[in-house]
């Protein structure tokens, strides 16, 4: 599979299938490398980017996101 990190189209070019070209590159390039999936995050108070998935049949799941940083990436790293 894939995990797309993140995808950002300037406002003012929005509207124009550049997200969903870059989606589709990606969806390809995906399927070339054998993947069944790919996934990505979004804030849900994103409402365009809520309204894009949408459109282009994201399925959205219930998910936990993670992260570490500062301190707590430090001292896990000297583990």
């Amino acid at each position: 599979g894939l995990h797309m990190l993140d995808l950002f189209v300037e406002p003012r070019c929005r509207l124009f299938g550049i997200g969903k070209g870059f989606v589709a590159a990606l969806a390809r390039l995906c399927q070339a490398r054998d993947g069944t999936w790919m996934t990505w995050q979004c804030l849900p108070s994103n409402v365009a980017a809520m309204s894009f998935y949408g459109r282009i049949k994201g399925r959205r799941f219930n998910a936990a996101n993670f992260e570490l940083a500062g301190d707590a990436l430090a001292k896990i790293a000297e583990e």
